[in-house]
């Protein structure tokens, strides 16, 4: 399974142009194929919701697994969750890649 959610250019004002799209579902499925199978793929639209203290955290740790947090990326993280919520609510759409095959 592979997410993309639309996070706009946080991630490039955060520095980590690079890590958009941290799994590697393309190297899946040509081993799936390299095996002789083949397999079926269906995108998904969903979205992800979590409260704003929790989207804030999210970031942030996901941001300390490349480098130090410093005070300018925790005002950014916080001005992007904020923009993308509602009521308490951060949200942002995007798709999920689900893939199955037969053996």
């Amino acid at each position: 399974m592979n997410l993309s959610y639309d996070f706009g250019d946080i991630y490039e004002k955060l520095g980590l142009e690079n890590c958009r799209n941290p799994s590697d579902f393309t190297c899946l499925i040509n081993i799936i194929r390299s095996l002789g199978w083949s397999p079926n793929v269906e995108m998904i639209n969903t979205v992800m919701r979590r409260s704003v203290s929790s989207g804030i955290r999210t970031w942030e740790l996901f941001l300390s697994k490349y480098r130090e947090v410093t005070q300018k990326d925790k005002e950014i993280i916080r001005r992007h969750v904020l923009s993308n919520s509602e009521g308490g609510i951060y949200e942002v759409g995007g798709n999920m890649t689900v893939m199955w095959w037969e053996v």
